[in-house]
């Protein structure tokens, strides 16, 4: 009796059961973006980063297309558009299709498409919406639906490229490979919405952010990101500007101006840096603040 007590006042075990482990959430951001633009373009000569572009925030593409004729001439020069803005638009799709977060994180994707030799031929920044859902548009599907997205920022070039030989720079002269590539060790790999690129003969708009620049200027464009207000005074910016000036000084063809884009965490402008030509290829160390453009800029703005 004792032991039949004993069962009988025993709990009850529930049968077990099986909970499934939570499958994490993929991070959805703009640096993750970036990473994934650089598994996507691997092999070609581009740069990738993001900032914000009349109040919206963009990712911006500079890339090299390997079958634009640098020296195309007024006979082919509507061919080589053509090239230049159908290369555009297509890796934009690729990016837009192949990177779902892209169009979480980012309003526009702002292509910029040179030859080999850095002459620049497509210009825009187009709403990420704009591209169609589908895995190959054909050109023609990808011009209609970007045509039908609104403001047209598109700027493609109206002549053909200069056929005069730069000169030189002074002493030791160096490609846009290896200025690059010392530019972008002063960043380090840890800074990633950082990057350094070529523009010659910026093809002028006659609408859009790119029309106060000449047919024939040689610019070069930096941004880098910072984590604190400190890293955004004078004398924090103008030091970076000077190693930028010195890995410029020996760039053939010589550099027409240096503008620097210094963007916060998300992207935002924070100071904008313009350098004159003359100073970086006459290598004058130190850079004279009176000739240093350093503009400010407010979250008002």
């Amino acid at each position: 009796m004792l032991m039949a007590g004993c069962f009988a006042s025993s709990p009850t075990v529930p049968p077990a059961t099986f909970t499934p482990t939570a499958t994490p959430t993929p991070v959805c951001d703009a640096n993750t973006v970036l990473r994934q633009v650089d598994t996507l373009l691997a092999g070609q000569a581009f740069e990738a980063h993001y900032l914000t572009i009349n109040r919206e925030l963009t990712l911006s593409i500079w890339l090299v297309d390997p079958d634009l004729d640098p020296a195309a001439t007024e006979s082919n020069l509507a061919e080589n558009n053509r090239q230049a803005f159908g290369w555009g638009l297509a890796v934009a799709h690729q990016i837009a299709y192949q990177i779902p977060c892209a169009q979480k994180v980012f309003e526009n994707v702002n292509p910029m498409i040179v030859d080999r030799h850095y002459q620049s031929w497509y210009l825009d920044i187009i709403p990420f919406s704009a591209f169609p859902t589908i895995a190959d548009p054909t050109e023609s599907q990808l011009i209609v639906a970007v045509q039908r997205s609104g403001p047209e920022f598109a700027s493609h070039r109206r002549s053909a490229p200069s056929t005069t030989a730069y000169p030189p720079a002074p002493e030791n002269v160096c490609t846009w490979p290896a200025a690059r590539t010392a530019i972008q060790q002063h960043f380090g790999p840890g800074r990633r919405n950082a990057a350094a690129y070529l523009l010659i003969g910026d093809p002028p708009a006659e609408q859009g952010p790119w029309n106060n620049y000449a047919t024939t200027d040689v610019v070069v464009q930096v941004q880098w990101d910072v984590r604190t207000l400190a890293e955004t005074d004078d004398d924090a910016v103008l030091p970076n500007i000077e190693r930028l000036a010195t890995d410029l000084a020996c760039l053939s063809p010589p550099v027409d101006r240096l503008e620097v884009f210094v963007v916060d965490a998300a992207g935002q402008l924070v100071v904008y840096g313009l350098v004159p030509g003359t100073l970086i290829r006459e290598r004058v160390s130190p850079l004279p603040e009176d000739r240093v453009l350093l503009h400010h800029t407010s979250l008002t703005e």
